[in-house]
């Protein structure tokens, strides 16, 4: 396994590293979303690519009693369970599913956001800073709002979705 820098540059050279090889299937554990733009790109360029959950890597370098952590000892536990349990490739996700898949992901944030200003609140006493979250908890909460009114997929989303609850 390659350590590469979470970028088109990184991605490209680990491609043609694996295209080397005879690779079976590229399996990778999930890192908070930084795993998507190599999955994606691994995806185009043909290998069948499986993200676990890094729980899931951890347990089963356990039972292996491969316990330490480093890059390449991570690799060749991934690699020992691609080739014991076989996992599914995922299929490649589609344009619409993959700016779903951003705009949920940033809602998630931003909720995250309000969230922390209103637990701010409870313990702020100044007036002053008291109107400031206030403020930034409706700012917040419009964007939320605008974004999914104006995004194009997202629309399509609640469409497709009246459509058959409706």
């Amino acid at each position: 396994m390659l350590a590469r820098k979470h970028q088109s540059t990184g991605w490209k050279q680990l491609s043609r590293r694996l295209s080397q090889f005879p690779v079976n299937r590229v399996v990778l554990d999930s890192t908070g979303g930084w795993e998507r733009g190599v999955v994606q790109h691994l995806q185009q360029a043909g290998f069948a690519v499986t993200v676990i959950d890094p729980k899931r890597g951890r347990d089963f370098a356990k039972v292996c009693g491969r316990l330490a952590k480093t890059i390449r000892i991570e690799a060749q536990v991934l690699a020992h369970f691609a080739e014991a349990i076989q996992p599914d490739p995922q299929p490649a996700a589609s344009e619409l599913q993959q700016a779903l898949s951003g705009l949920v992901h940033r809602r998630q944030q931003v909720v995250d956001i309000i969230n922390s200003e209103k637990r701010r609140l409870h313990s702020v006493r100044n007036s002053t800073a008291k109107a400031d979250i206030e403020a930034h908890i409706d700012l917040r909460s419009q964007i939320l709002t605008v974004s999914i009114q104006t995004h194009q997929p997202m629309q399509r989303l609640y469409a497709s979705k009246n459509r058959m609850h409706g």
